[in-house]
């Protein structure tokens, strides 16, 4: 196995700002077809993996991570109502 670095705490910085954008906006889930609010991201100690945080909108005491990259890949920017918009256009 071998030893992963660790990221600094400039480069975590780097990360975070290039996705600022996205946090606190509600994104919108098409499988599932619910919304969702992106918190945060937080990193995992021991594979430096970029996770997101988010929220179910109609229960926001439920949390749930998955890696950043998944997460931009299963999610489009907006709420339902507003992706649906889009789609017509």
């Amino acid at each position: 196995m071998t030893e992963q670095v660790r990221k600094s705490l400039q480069q975590m910085k780097a990360e975070y700002d290039q996705d600022r954008h996205l946090y606190g906006k509600v994104f919108h889930h098409y499988k599932s077809g619910d919304d969702f609010q992106l918190l945060f991201p937080v990193w995992s100690e021991d594979t430096n993996e970029k996770t997101a945080v988010f929220v179910l909108c109609a229960m926001p005491w439920l949390k749930f991570e998955r890696p950043f990259s998944v997460f931009k890949e299963t999610f489009v920017e907006g709420p339902a109502e507003a992706v649906r918009e889009k789609a017509d256009v």
